[in-house]
């Protein structure tokens, strides 16, 4: 037979071929990890920004409807008390 290396020298390389390897596919699994979680991250912050202005913008909405209803109201009591006069 006609191998390049002894039987022993080709196992050890394997093994260091694989140990590196998989060394390479452990680094990459905590790197797209680190990318996972900072775009979740950044994606929970924006949705909490987008969740406030529209609270922001509700609660104005929500003054806006209660002053209307206020002066609707008053002008329904003076209606009244000029009917009751009549």
């Amino acid at each position: 037979m006609f191998a390049p290396d002894k039987g022993s020298k080709t196992r050890q390389r394997i093994a260091d071929e694989a140990a590196a390897a998989r060394d390479r596919v452990s680094e990459e699994a905590h790197h797209l990890r680190d990318k996972v979680a900072h775009s979740v991250s950044s994606k929970k912050e924006t949705l909490d920004e987008q969740l406030e202005t529209i609270v922001s913008n509700v609660s104005h909405k929500t003054e806006d409807v209660i002053t209307s209803l206020e002066k609707k109201l008053s002008e329904l009591k003076a209606k009244n008390k000029k009917y009751q006069k009549s």
